[in-house]
């Protein structure tokens, strides 16, 4: 028995000495703002098939897929000859129907002060015929030349009216051959780079023929479908944080451009359209993701240094009799050091937060009080 004894009494001293020395927290529930992440490719917020207005062969294109363009920039020549011709001709045309159009205004100015004079005349003469100084053979004349001079004076208006309706079917006709003239050059529409090219030279092309197709890399977007209830609260201008993993999981800063209801009211879904502000190396088609904020609600949750990972497996050591049992758990959001986890803790569970490098299934733990 005294044997016993004393073996019993130096076995505890021993086991005391084995106890890791750790500090420890209590389960408990705390709110946290529920999030819901969703996950896209990048798109340009303007990509722009370059077509051909007119029709003709293409004398040369200016650009290779990958190749950076300004507005305004040549991307390909239409064989322009014709219309250079085109143009010249209705040009032509334009300016003798001005010539025309000036003679008429002439012809009209020459017309009004003849038929001034007549009148000028027809008045006196009528005044010598009531005095009797002429016959009524001269006042006759004198009325009919008045006549004669206000009929000259309307076709003279009339040839004028006609003059200025052939100048602008002639201007219209030489601004018509000068667009289509300009439209052979066929030109960047805005700052890009292109992403094909589908035309050589040679080809022949029709109005809306593809040249080359151009992104804009100063507007880039993101389009998610989410259900009407997890939309609800977000709006227009909401900013948001993008991370994009092929630039190595790069933050980049986010807005909320619209939010557009499906065509399809059934589906009971809308588009989420997060405009993405430029990033160095972010291109159209990367795969991104974001997350979007939503209600707060509650959560079991525990400090974020409690949580470890033992074998691939994310779970918290619990002290249980003055020993450690790692108890799994699923990790969630964080905020403000904590951690929302579910499993099967409980609250008022207590779990270690320290000391956990040397801590192990089953180990004795000896608790620091603060």
């Amino acid at each position: 028995m005294l044997a016993l004894s004393v073996a019993a009494c130096s076995h505890a001293p021993a086991q005391l000495a084995d106890a890791v020395s750790v500090r420890v927290a209590a389960v408990r529930v705390a709110p946290f703002q529920a999030q819901a992440e969703l996950a896209g490719n990048v798109e340009a917020a303007r990509s722009v098939a370059i077509g051909s207005v007119v029709a003709g062969r293409i004398d040369s294109v200016d650009v290779r897929a990958g190749d950076r363009v300004r507005a305004g920039d040549t991307i390909a020549q239409v064989d322009a000859a014709a219309y250079a011709a085109l143009y010249e001709q209705q040009r032509s045309g334009s300016d003798a129907a001005a010539a025309n159009a000036s003679v008429a205004s002439a012809q009209l100015d020459a017309a009004r002060a003849r038929m001034r004079l007549a009148e000028v005349t027809a008045a006196r003469m009528r005044g010598l015929y009531v005095q009797g100084a002429i016959s009524s053979q001269d006042e006759d004349q004198a009325q009919s030349d008045a006549f004669a001079a206000r009929a000259a004076l309307d076709q003279a208006q009339a040839g004028v009216r006609a003059a200025r309706g052939t100048l602008a079917a002639a201007g219209s006709g030489a601004q018509a051959a000068g667009v289509a003239l300009g439209e052979a050059t066929i030109r960047a529409p805005f700052d890009g780079v292109i992403t094909s090219r589908a035309v050589e030279p040679g080809a022949v092309v029709g109005p809306g023929s593809t040249v080359a197709t151009l992104q804009d890399e100063s507007d880039f977007e993101m389009i998610v479908a989410m259900s009407n209830a997890s939309a609800a609260g977000l709006s227009a201008g909401t900013p948001l944080v993008v991370s994009v993993d092929e630039l190595g999981d790069a933050r980049v800063a986010g807005r909320i451009r619209a939010v557009v209801p499906e065509a399809n009211p059934a589906l009971r879904s809308v588009l989420l359209k997060i405009s993405i502000a430029p990033h160095p190396g972010l291109i159209a088609g990367m795969y991104a993701r974001v997350t979007l904020p939503g209600t707060r609600r509650e959560e079991l949750a525990i400090p974020t240094s409690a949580l470890v990972t033992r074998a691939g497996q994310s779970g918290v050591f619990v002290a249980r009799d003055g020993r450690a049992e790692f108890v799994p758990v699923e990790p969630g959001a964080i905020e403000h050091g904590l951690v929302a986890v579910r499993g099967t803790l409980r609250p008022g569970d207590v779990v270690v937060e320290s000391g956990l490098e040397r801590v192990t299934e089953g180990a004795s733990l000896a608790i620091d009080r603060p």
